[in-house]
């Protein structure tokens, strides 16, 4: 495949996404009659202050209650009191798409071309006042032949019970970083992974290894009071079905500007414990008692979106294959940042890096990337993203400097 090739397939590309024009937008601005960014950043999904409001009131009009009424009509017999309130389908139901048409890794360069990576389809609001549902139903492909349908997210909410919003209840598939101050499980930047939360125990070796990201099985209190917000949690695991009968427990600390020009700044501390395990034999069964902790803070400030993360972990047994065990730690640390050059276009970079404690390995990542998004409609986000690998080859580890470049198109509907 030459470079000329690839170009050609890059401009054609994106003659065909620039010349389309897209008009349909997400089911809460159609029920609010509002924008996205009303809720999102430029870089959505992204949200904004006004959003992660929005979200943990159960999806209510923030400062209001108002799941009962907003865009739903009441049923019931004459003069008896009402007792069925129905939203309009089309305020539950949207769609997104994400699509890399062009992707290159080099050195040993591949090209890929068309990959549709998934389609989700997700079911979210309020059932009524403080109850609501969030659901994620992806369609992932892997090859022209093979696909996958699963629960991404499945959460339903409670909130403000006993009429305070210091109690209120998540269950389902969650995301233990929820309301951590990074860009979390709505990132800034979804071409590049966040890589220090990646981090799996026991190198993931074990029968219920997990990372700090993606979807788990669990239970979620959280709170918020004005300028502070808590959440404690426990989750399965990795798996509906519980391996080793052990759970896994977080919580996070988030202290937050509420207005003002730093409006949704915010500085925050989150931890992680649990157990993972192994069978090496029949009869002997390895364990690693493991833990992590994340200080992160996010500035926002004049459209500038900052944000850092620091990580460090502790794995009793890491390599999980005796029961002599292996401790070992590691940290790491993600930056980001974020500026919209104009309404159409939003500049923005990050960092990740992470070491274990016993020097190089093969594990380390020292990545840089960059993303310039061209939004077209606010519901319609193209970017441009390369990324390189500044971690020096190493001969003892045997690592090589591995970059790529692709272009990501996002849309919701």
């Amino acid at each position: 495949m030459t470079f000329n090739k690839v170009l050609c397939g890059l401009l054609v590309s994106m003659f065909f996404v620039l010349s389309t024009n897209v008009y349909a937008v997400s089911q809460w601005s159609r029920k609010y009659g509002v924008s996205c960014t009303t809720c999102h950043t430029p870089a959505f999904p992204r949200l904004n202050y006004k959003g992660e409001k929005f979200q943990l009131n159960g999806y209510q009009d923030v400062g209001k209650q108002d799941g009962d009424t907003t865009g739903k009509q009441a049923i019931g017999k004459e003069g008896a009191p009402k007792r069925l309130f129905i939203d309009e389908l089309q305020n539950f139901f949207g769609v997104r798409l994400n699509v890399v048409p062009v992707k290159v890794q080099w050195p040993g360069t591949r090209v890929n071309f068309g990959n549709p990576n998934w389609a989700q389809f997700f079911t979210a609001g309020s059932i009524f006042k403080n109850v609501s549902i969030w659901i994620e139903t992806e369609l992932t492909t892997t090859s022209p032949s093979a696909a996958a349908l699963k629960h991404a997210w499945f959460r339903m909410g409670f909130h403000n019970l006993f009429d305070t919003q210091l109690l209120n209840m998540w269950v389902g598939v969650l995301d233990p970083l929820e309301l951590h101050a990074t860009s979390g499980r709505l990132p800034m930047i979804p071409a590049i992974e966040q890589e220090v939360f990646r981090v799996q125990s026991s190198g993931g070796n074990g029968e219920d290894s997990v990372d700090l990201r993606g979807g788990k099985p669990a239970i979620v209190l959280y709170g918020s009071s004005g300028a502070f917000v808590y959440s404690v949690g426990i989750d399965n695991g990795k798996a509906l079905s519980d391996v080793n009968t052990s759970k896994n427990y977080f919580g996070t600390l988030k202290a937050q500007v509420t207005d003002g020009a730093f409006e949704g700044s915010a500085v925050s501390l989150f931890g992680y414990t649990g157990k993972d395990t192994k069978w090496i034999t029949s009869t002997t069964l390895a364990e690693n008692n493991f833990w992590r902790i994340s200080p992160a803070v996010n500035l926002r400030w004049n459209d500038w979106d900052m944000l850092a993360a620091f990580v460090y972990g502790s794995d009793s047994n890491w390599t999980i294959a005796t029961n002599a065990g292996d401790k070992k730690t590691f940290y790491g640390m993600m930056l980001q940042a974020g500026y919209p050059l104009s309404d159409e276009f939003y500049a923005a970079a990050q960092y990740d890096g992470v070491w274990l404690s016993d020097g190089p390995t093969t594990s380390d990542i020292s990545k840089i990337g960059f993303a310039l998004s061209y939004q077209p409609r606010e519901n319609w986000r193209i970017m441009l993203v390369p990324r390189a690998d500044i971690l020096p080859v190493n001969t003892t580890t045997h690592t090589k400097a591995s970059h790529d470049f692709q272009v990501m198109i996002r849309t919701m509907f």
